[in-house]
């Protein structure tokens, strides 16, 4: 009876991890953080403005990424023999990867920063805009109230031409002169605005 052992418990059946096992699990890692990079290199091209500077970014970081591919491919080749060396390899490969990560993170903060105060710089402009415009048509109003008010001056001075004492005229033609300098004032306002 002692020959039969549960197979599930004797030391050929339950091995350690080996070598190359922890070499497969840093390489997965190694390859999430790729796909990492890759999607936010990918992102970052749908947001980015296209400026000249942001463009060398990219091609050093793509040929960063090409780099990183090969030294991938060339560390799943590697040998038992080299397993430590591999080890730290990969080590140097991540810490490289999060510093790319952590850049393209930052790149986009700032783009999303930069991004959010144009957006702000627009709607205020939009509604300077506005202002003008509801100012303008206010002036405009006004403006062709003017010959309306000369014509009504110049029709009560005919009708009344005689009977209108001197007074009155004097307070029509002072209404008369106000409306004239406002006018042009309008006139002159709508000029600049234009």
């Amino acid at each position: 009876m002692a020959e039969t052992q549960d197979p599930q418990t004797t030391p050929e059946s339950n091995p350690s991890a080996t070598p190359s096992s922890n070499q497969n699990l840093i390489l997965g890692i190694v390859m999430g953080a790729v796909v990492l990079l890759l999607l936010l290199v990918i992102n970052q091209q749908f947001n980015k403005d296209d400026t000249h500077n942001d463009d060398q970014k990219l091609l050093a970081l793509k040929k960063q990424l090409d780099d990183q591919k090969v030294t991938n491919n060339s560390m799943r080749f590697a040998t038992g023999t080299n397993n430590a060396q591999s080890a730290t390899a990969l080590a140097d490969a991540i810490k490289r990867d999060t510093q790319t990560l952590a850049e393209l993170v930052n790149a986009s903060v700032t783009n999303s920063a930069e991004l959010g105060t144009a957006n702000q710089a627009l709607l205020d402009s939009q509604a300077a805009n506005r202002n003008l415009q509801a100012q303008l048509s206010q002036y405009q109003n006004t403006a062709s109230r003017v010959p309306t008010l000369e014509a009504q001056i110049a029709d009560l001075q005919k009708s009344l031409a005689g009977a209108v004492d001197k007074l009155t005229a004097d307070s029509i033609r002072d209404e008369l002169s106000r409306v004239k300098i406002e006018r042009d004032k309008l006139l002159a306002e709508i000029a600049q605005l234009k």
